[in-house]
């Protein structure tokens, strides 16, 4: 891939440790994401190609934000304050986490962080949470056989029902038919 893709951009690329993605084109990501982990499953040549296709298309776009991040002017430090909050968020969605304690990880006030939060990231806390507890979900559903009820509780969500009233909310099909349907993603 190195040869075709050109070992100075990659190294670029991935002397990244963070990418902003934003909240227009998450979507995007997440659904060529999928479609790799999909792909993958299947391992005929042209499904290794396609593999390979939305990987580049990956690179490409963090390629893109890069550059047009590097161009831009430092971020201020608040906006820096609420990206620690949203990387603290995605490091322990697993746990019991609150705003309250999200808050304090970055010396803010909750009902101060609540409000900016949402306006720098267009999420509120617990929509930001369900995402990525949901999206890990995703993962596991597709990669592992555990039970739903073991993945309900790996990914944060105390109640199996609650976590499959959201998933389907988020993903509009039940964990189960969305294991059982990887091609509908």
């Amino acid at each position: 891939m190195e040869a075709e893709c050109g070992s100075e951009a990659l190294e670029e690329i991935f002397a990244v440790s963070h990418i902003r993605v934003p909240s227009g084109k998450r979507e995007y990501i997440e659904n060529l994401l999928n479609q790799i982990v999909y792909e993958d499953k299947i391992k005929d040549r042209f499904h290794q190609l396609l593999k390979k296709g939305h990987l580049y298309e990956i690179l490409l776009f963090m390629f893109h934000s890069w550059a047009s991040q590097k161009n831009m002017e430092e971020f201020n430090c608040r906006e820096e304050r609420f990206y620690e909050a949203a990387k603290y968020i995605c490091d322990h969605y697993a746990q019991d986490i609150t705003l309250e304690e999200v808050a304090a990880s970055i010396n803010m006030a909750p009902t101060y962080f609540s409000r900016q939060f949402k306006k720098v990231t267009s999420f509120g806390f617990k929509e930001y949470l369900i995402q990525i507890r949901v999206r890990e979900a995703t993962v596991l559903l597709l990669e592992s056989d555990s039970p739903v009820t073991e993945i309900t509780s790996r990914c944060g969500f105390n109640d199996s029902n609650y976590f499959c009233e959201v998933f389907k909310k988020v993903k509009g099909v039940s964990p189960r038919q969305y294991r059982k349907t990887p091609e509908a993603i």
